[in-house]
């Protein structure tokens, strides 16, 4: 029997028969991609996240006056969060030593934190996402000229829904990415430290107390990292949006917790402008 029959006929037996109008020596390989989630599902996982943070906040930090913002600054460089205008680490660091404002800067720090460690295209220090995934992305060159050009868009894009296929351990089923557990606790242990820098001058001082704000605080990194892996696997582009787009440039304001934000279909077709399933949490500082 010829080997790349039997190879083409044993997918076939797994996948399905390719539709038709085609030869078996030309699979339609999207119809083996993993199955896109619906964008309410998405919206509705999103929001959840964002009252979880918020639930975190409230619970686990005081509100008593802190000396000085300045030394809050370097651990908030640290995160390598990213810049939009209104939030530089000096004004972040300042929101922040507030008691007023402190829980609306505590919430964008970790919130932007946490989804900048789920970000896909990032593939920053904290990164959440799965080890190869983040490997390669840290390995591409980066060129400032050409770094969001539309093709290398496209090619990340491409190579993105190929990876979370083959990395799948049951491609056959089609579903996203679940996390591996082992994994998982050792890049939310990592991202609690570097978070812990920051929000410690915040927690009481008592020892219980602190042990329960890092527990609290790996379990909201863990929960977001799952919804990463989702975003991760569907066929569709989706991105966070960390800033709060147009407004009054007199008013202060300062997003507590980004918006989400689908690209393209699940073709891949990229919109001719974002389509936005849930805006951004944006408050007056």
């Amino acid at each position: 029997i010829n080997l790349e029959n039997f190879v083409l006929t044993t997918e076939s037996k797994i996948y399905g028969e390719p539709s038709s109008g085609q030869s078996s020596k030309d699979v339609d390989l999207s119809q083996f991609l993993l199955d896109a989630t619906p964008d309410k599902e998405i919206g509705d996982e999103f929001r959840s996240l964002s009252e979880l943070v918020r639930s975190h906040i409230e619970s686990h930090y005081h509100l008593q006056p802190l000396h000085s913002s300045a030394s809050l600054v370097p651990s908030i460089r640290d995160l390598e969060l990213p810049q939009t205008p209104g939030s530089t680490p000096e004004s972040v660091a300042a929101i922040c030593a507030n008691p007023v404002s402190r829980q609306v800067g505590l919430q964008h720090v970790v919130s932007t934190a946490i989804l900048n460690s789920i970000d896909f295209p990032s593939g920053g220090r904290f990164s959440v996402l799965p080890e190869p995934v983040t490997n390669f992305l840290r390995s591409v060159p980066r060129d400032t000229q050409y770094d969001n050009s539309s093709a290398k868009m496209l090619a990340l894009s491409q190579w993105r829904k190929l990876s979370a296929f083959l990395l799948h351990p049951s491609r056959n089923q089609r579903t996203p990415l679940s996390m591996p557990d082992s994994a998982a606790a050792q890049h939310a242990a990592d991202l609690t430290a570097a978070l812990q820098v920051f929000l410690r001058p915040f927690v009481p001082a008592d020892q219980t107390r602190l042990e329960e704000q890092t527990e609290h605080l790996q379990a909201v990194i863990l929960e977001c990292a799952k919804f990463g892996w989702l975003v991760m696997s569907q066929p569709s582009d989706w991105h966070f949006k960390y800033g709060q787009g147009g407004g009054n440039s007199e008013v202060r304001m300062l997003v507590v917790f980004p918006g989400l934000d689908k690209l393209s279909g699940k073709d891949g077709k990229l919109y001719r402008s974002p389509h936005q399933v849930v805006a951004p949490v944006v408050t007056q500082v």
